[in-house]
């Protein structure tokens, strides 16, 4: 195992996240609806609920996922909902969890209070489509939210035979390194799509006239400066170059500097825009191989 998987596996551990939600559409014959079109050839569905309050959570729930993403190390080869974070991570996104959870609950309530007039209002709405047993009762749909996480290490049971034991410990070494190289090159590419888009927004328009932007376009910059090193638990020397360099070109600056100095603005346009010219010419934003990591055992 290289030095970068090694480091890897040491100051890193699984976090496994389970959301759940009621469904809110379902399957609807084709032989309900008048359709020009051959019923065996279309699919229909129905919404349920029409509800801002149901939306509010879903909303949520992308935003925890967002939220973990950023903190972890990005990765294809784990299976969905499962996040490689790094140890001094976890106390911070525990907390975060704990925060987000909160909050999330209190929206479930306030959907819980006005769930059956929305059932009813689809009454009226859906008509003939109209399902009863679509619309459990409030205590249940409330036990369908759901939000739970666990943290895990990869370990190879001991009690298996000493063959199993090495074979299977081969598999998670290969799928560590395999990792390494995944991370490395998501990590790349999100730093690359992130000053290519601030290049691209602090830059002037044909006209002259400086072009429109956020002011998360530096939230969002800072944000990844701030979590980079805690993320970069595969070495990757060349990046951390460049990411200081971006960082070193918007520290201390906020939104209104860029609009208000137009001189301050172009030298951090011309900076990061070099910093993507680097990338793209001198490190690999080529895909790699994908595999699903499964082993013989994990222990919490």
């Amino acid at each position: 195992m290289t030095q970068a998987a090694e480091n890897l596996q040491a100051k890193s551990i699984l976090l496994v996240l389970h959301i759940s939600k009621p469904g809110n559409r379902r399957k609807v014959s084709a032989g309900m609806v008048e359709v020009d079109a051959d019923r065996g050839s279309i699919s229909v569905a129905k919404e349920l609920l029409q509800c801002e309050e149901l939306q509010a959570i879903l909303t949520l729930d992308g935003q925890i996922r967002k939220y973990v993403y950023g903190r972890s190390l990005p990765s294809g080869i784990l299976k969905e909902g499962v996040y490689r974070l790094p140890l001094v991570l976890v106390d911070e996104v525990d907390q975060g969890l704990n925060d987000l959870m909160a909050s999330r609950q209190a929206l479930v309530e306030r959907f819980v209070a006005i769930y059956p007039s929305k059932v009813e209002e689809a009454r009226n709405r859906l008509r003939a489509l109209y399902d009863h047993s679509d619309y459990p009762e409030p205590a249940a749909i409330r036990d369908a939210f759901g939000l739970e996480w666990r943290y895990l290490t990869l370990e190879v049971p001991e009690t298996l035979s000493q063959a199993l034991v090495e074979r299977e410990r081969a598999k998670i070494a290969a799928s560590v390194a395999a990792e390494v190289d995944e991370i490395r090159l998501a990590l790349r590419t999100a730093f690359a799509e992130l000053v290519q888009h601030a290049a691209d927004r602090l830059a002037t328009a044909q006209d002259g006239k400086p072009l429109i932007f956020r002011d998360s376009l530096i939230k969002n910059m800072e944000e990844f400066f701030h979590y980079f090193e805690a993320r970069n638990l595969t070495q990757d020397g060349g990046l951390a170059s460049l990411v200081e360099q971006a960082r070193d070109a918007i520290r201390g600056l906020t939104p209104e500097d860029l609009r208000k100095f137009p001189s301050l603005r172009g030298a951090v346009q011309q900076t990061l825009a070099g910093i993507k010219a680097t990338m793209d010419a001198g490190l690999m934003l080529k895909p790699t191989r994908r595999f699903t990591l499964e082993v013989a055992g994990a222990a919490v």
